[in-house]
């Protein structure tokens, strides 16, 4: 159950790559805790390549800074699939605010053009769309978009450990999972003006890793209804638990809401990636988290149907989401 925190939790994952079975399960013990009561983390020792995040977020900020008509020729509007540039006041996840003033690349599951799934519709898959202009910026992001994905396979671990399940019980679930990764760009502002951010809102996908370059800005909110900021720490990842965990675990995990304002004067970048379970995967309330006086509260879904109605919700306006299968 969400409390009334005030910080978030620092994870260190050196015992789970090291350690033998109790100190793993140790590991996804604390996790779990902290995905219950705060829905956030930081992650230190996860195995990352410094380097490569540093050289992402280089080619990155040279992305953003490009020509307005370069980035647009890659809008989500003349993109085939769910991949490409979103502009300012183009998202409003909170309807209640203004719309987010942040500029946002996606990425997704690089399938070619041949891939079943792509094939029949589903605009999650097929290949990733590039920009020219910097000519490493694929290669370099592709990369990143991989380690990613070995990140999120443990963390896929840490939380069946954390439940008291088998370490690999999630592992058949990600064979192919459609996990979305946003590059976030927030042009500087006047020192102060918190007019640059994200309105509140909880991610809906199983779980976000979030690197934070030096700027900060992220907010949380706790069950007092309070903003506790979330600084960047050199070295660490952020984890949010997203809607589609919590539902998956009965509610036993938040989906905390969050925001980012950015007033300290300066761009601010971030790499979020949104990690998922395969399309096709039904999400029904896990056995381990729900009994007889606490039945499961959601309807059975499926990953896809739970990520395509988000997606809905979010561009409304954009004729190919629509016509995307639903399973």
């Amino acid at each position: 159950m969400l409390t009334d925190f005030d910080a978030v939790p620092l994870i260190d994952l050196q015992p789970y790559f090291t350690g033998d079975a109790a100190a793993r399960r140790a590991v996804g013990v604390k996790l779990a805790r902290a995905c219950e009561q705060v829905g956030f983390l930081y992650l230190t020792n996860h195995g990352v390549d410094q380097k490569l995040i540093e050289r992402t977020l280089a080619v990155s900020r040279e992305f953003f800074h490009r020509p307005d008509a370069e980035k647009r020729a890659l809008h989500l509007n003349v993109t085939a699939n769910h991949r490409g540039y979103i502009g300012p006041f183009e998202v409003t996840p909170d309807t209640s605010k203004p719309k987010d003033v942040r500029e946002a690349f996606k990425i997704g599951p690089e399938t070619p053009e041949d891939d079943p799934d792509y094939r029949a519709g589903n605009i999650v898959f097929g290949p990733n769309v590039w920009p020219r202009e910097p000519a490493d910026f694929g290669p370099i992001v592709g990369a990143y978009y991989a380690a990613m994905q070995v990140l999120a396979r443990d963390i896929f671990r840490l939380f069946a450990l954390g439940l008291g399940l088998d370490e690999d019980y999630f592992m058949k679930l990600v064979t192919k999972p459609a996990s979305i990764m946003n590059i976030n760009y927030y042009a500087a502002t006047a020192p102060g003006d918190s007019g640059s951010g994200i309105g509140a809102h909880s991610d809906y996908e199983a779980f976000a890793l979030l690197w934070q370059d030096t700027v900060g800005g992220l907010e949380v909110e706790n069950a007092a209804g309070e903003w506790i900021p979330v600084p960047p720490i050199p070295g660490a990842y952020v984890v949010n638990i997203g809607d589609l965990m919590a539902r998956w675990t009965n509610g036993r995990f938040s989906a905390t809401r969050h925001r980012v304002i950015n007033r300290s004067g300066r761009e601010r970048l971030s790499l979020a990636f949104f990690g998922n379970v395969d399309y096709a995967t039904e999400i029904r309330c896990l056995p381990v988290c729900a009994g007889p006086d606490d039945p499961p509260r959601f309807p059975p879904t499926t990953a896809g149907r739970h990520l395509m109605e988000a997606i809905l919700r979010t561009y409304p306006d954009l004729p190919k989401y629509r016509a995307c299968p639903i399973p």
